[in-house]
């Protein structure tokens, strides 16, 4: 949950000072950061910091591709293997260093979410702990959304949420397993209106 929480703090830096550079001021120190980017409102032990830590090195490590079937030279423009951060960022997650009051965000990054960003749940985004219920959440939530303009309804095949949602988990009989119980929890928490049709398909009736 915590690098989805910190992106979406990024992006929320960006999109609502309207910024012309893609920098992003943090707190001045890194547990105000945990408190105000990450959600954390108690003293993280020793092995909570250690978890905390590993998730955030995770984020900064990570490489983006994206492809479309119908590109553009803004919201739609493919990526390859694109870094988060253009400056070194160790010292998020190494407590040994000092800490710093800035990160610089790639121009690819700093591009995707100035022409991309969309609203998401701020209340989900700070009650779930569970990372693969909020995506799935702010998935259909944004389907629901483009569904609704055009008056459609949309049959979602298991094989493609496999694909976008399993993660670690390499089964799809799991997977089926551990989307039903989320769609079960979101279901009095939401106005999103999912049916299962069978063991292969999900039916989202747009509202």
């Amino acid at each position: 949950i915590y690098p989805r929480r910190l992106f979406s703090y990024i992006s929320k830096a960006i999109v609502t000072s309207r910024a012309e550079q893609p920098v992003i001021q943090l707190p001045r120190s890194k547990s105000q950061f945990l408190r105000e980017a990450l959600g954390i409102d108690y003293t993280p032990s020793k092995s909570d910091m250690a978890t905390i830590n590993k998730h955030i090195q995770a984020f900064c490590e990570c490489l983006l591709s994206i492809s479309y079937s119908n590109p553009n030279d803004k919201a739609r423009k493919p990526r390859d293997r694109i870094n988060f951060f253009a400056n070194d960022c160790a010292w998020l997650y190494d407590d040994s260093q000092d800490w710093k009051r800035e990160l610089i965000l790639t121009e690819d990054l700093f591009e995707l979410i100035r022409y991309s960003a969309v609203p998401i749940s701020a209340r989900a985004l700070s009650t779930f702990t569970n990372a693969r219920k909020l995506d799935i959440f702010n998935y259909f939530t944004y389907q629901n959304y483009n569904l609704q303009l055009k008056k459609m309804d949309y049959v979602f095949e298991i094989e493609e949420l496999f694909n976008l949602f399993a993660g670690d988990i390499a089964e799809l009989k799991e997977f089926r397993r551990s989307l039903r119980n989320i769609l079960a929890d979101l279901e009095p928490v939401s106005y999103l209106n999912i049916a299962a049709l069978n063991k292969f398909q999900y039916k989202l009736v747009s509202n």
